[in-house]
């Protein structure tokens, strides 16, 4: 299929039974092609599914998933004191724990202090800190509310858009708002 490696990170992280069951996600997917070439070039030097560790499988899932579902055109919108604010968001909440990014350091990089000793010739798993790590979406409605100009729009992530254009990060949503029993999915243009 278009999804193989994306499925096979749902399994590999537990997520099959959860997903396959009625709930409330928003999914950002990517297909093959674009795993295929993120593979080529990556800030984690993978070249290919098989190197990715389950700390990468589960920042990759979770980082691309929203607990609730939204349109694309309803993710700018949130409610405050029982109003709703149309078009003021440009980010959300991922499924992503600060326990799913917990990196290895090598000895090397640990800091000069004597209390970092023991670890020095074996490295350590460090828990950095526990800052949420939102998803940002630039959605028509909100580059409208800011007044953000599509010549703004390509000096902060380097794309060229059309109007009513979705984009997470700086990745284009070519696919959107694909219904399931538990939400909905959305495929992007890189991962």
């Amino acid at each position: 299929g278009n999804f193989d490696y994306f499925v096979r990170i749902i399994e590999d992280v537990g997520q099959k039974e959860v997903l396959a069951k009625t709930g409330s996600k928003t999914l950002f997917v990517t297909p093959d092609s674009i795993f295929d070439r993120f593979f080529q070039n990556n800030a984690w030097g993978l070249r290919s599914f098989e190197e990715m560790n389950m700390s990468q499988k589960r920042q990759l899932l979770f980082f691309s998933m929203i607990d609730n579902s939204y349109l694309i055109e309803t993710l700018s919108n949130y409610y405050s004191n029982n109003i709703l604010n149309e078009g003021q968001a440009m980010r959300r909440t991922t499924g992503l724990s600060v326990l799913d990014s917990v990196p290895y350091i090598d000895g090397t990089s640990l800091p000069k202090a004597e209390i970092w000793n023991p670890w020095r010739t074996k490295g350590m798993y460090l828990l950095k800190d526990n800052s949420t790590k939102p998803m940002v979406h630039l959605l028509q409605k909100y580059l409208d509310h800011v007044g953000i100009s599509d010549g703004d729009f390509k000096i902060m992530t380097g794309a060229d858009r059309n109007y009513n254009d979705a984009y997470i990060f700086q990745h284009k949503v070519i696919k959107r708002d694909i219904v399931c029993k538990n939400g909905y999915i959305n495929v992007l243009d890189g991962v």
